[in-house]
Formats: C-alpha cells, sequence, structure tokens
C-alpha cells in the first residue's frame, strides 16, 4: 500500500548556557521555533489476518519550512532577562529531505481500526544554510550545523468514508 499525506508542525529546538566561556557574568540560552509543512510518501506493507495485524513503513519525506525564528535570552545576575525575537528564515534550508522508517498495530473494531503508529523521521541534510551562518551575530551567537531527526508515535482510529460491495455479474 503507498501511504501519502500531508502535515503540518511546529518544532521547538533549544540550546542552554552557550555564552559561559564568552563572559563570566551572564548566560546565553537560545530557543529555536521551526514551523513546517511536511509531505511524506511511504509504502506500507500489512502482515496478519486477524483482529490484530501489524505493518511496516518505509518512505522519504520532503518539508517546506514556512516560519523560523530564534529567542536569544541573556542572562545575567541581578538583572532581568534581556530577550527578543529574531527572524531566521533567511538562514535556513527553505526545503529539507528525511528519510521515514516506522511500525506499527492495528486493531480491528466496528466500522475501522485503532491504530498505533511509531515512526523515526531521519533528516538528510543540514537545514543551516551555511552560506549566511555569519550574516547576523547578534548576542554572539553564531549558528552550528543540524539535522532535525524525530521520534514520533501516534495512537488514532481509521475509520471508511466508502465501503463497497461486491456487484453481481
Amino acid at each position: 500500500m503507498i501511504y501519502a499525506r500531508d502535515n503540518y508542525s511546529q518544532k521547538e529546538l533549544t540550546n542552554y548556557n552557550i555564552g559561559e566561556g564568552l563572559s563570566s557574568f551572564s548566560q546565553l540560552s537560545v530557543t529555536e521555533n521551526l514551523t513546517k509543512i511536511d509531505l511524506p510518501l511511504s509504502f506500507t506493507y500489512r502482515f496478519g489476518r486477524g483482529n490484530l495485524n501489524s505493518f511496516i513503513r518505509v518512505g522519504g519525506m520532503v518539508s517546506f519550512l514556512t516560519s523560523a525564528s530564534l529567542t536569544p535570552t541573556r542572562i545575567q545576575p541581578g538583572l532581568e532577562p534581556i530577550s527578543d525575537e529574531i527572524n531566521i528564515l533567511q538562514n535556513r534550508q527553505k526545503y529539507y529531505y528525511s528519510l521515514v522508517a516506522g511500525t506499527g498495530l492495528e486493531y480491528k473494531v466496528p466500522r475501522g481500526f485503532i491504530v498505533l503508529d511509531i515512526r523515526y523521521n531521519i533528516g538528510m541534510q543540514n537545514l543551516v544554510r551555511t552560506d549566511s551562518r555569519f550574516s547576523s551575530q547578534r548576542h554572539l551567537y553564531i549558528d552550528d550545523d543540524f539535522k532535525l531527526n524525530t521520534l514520533s508515535v501516534c495512537l488514532g482510529y481509521h475509520f471508511r468514508i466508502y465501503q463497497s460491495k461486491k456487484s453481481r455479474l
């Protein structure tokens, strides 16, 4: 079975205490928010014949980054934290690719299935655009290379909208 769908998701990455070596009187923590649209395409093999069936899934995914922001927070003893949000979409790859691998269980219930789906997405490329890495050095922060790998566990219910009928010929 070929399985395709779209997915909207938001990821948050946080690095703590980045700036300890730069200054003895302050610390820097950085939170990055990525919003993206995923378009996975996978092949699913189902096995089992009773009420409980298993499946495995392999495929790929194209992701389109719609927004990216960085919120550095400088913490100094005795002072309020200093923080602002920076748009860094121009410093990230607009499109990136992932491999998808997964497994799961389907339990047949009246009019559908209860599904447990476990997936691991393996990022295939660096999300940081290396040509713009040094374009903004506010807060003495420079991006490291990173790939986005995710593990997801989903519990859901699948139901059929249309039930085919056997034709008499």
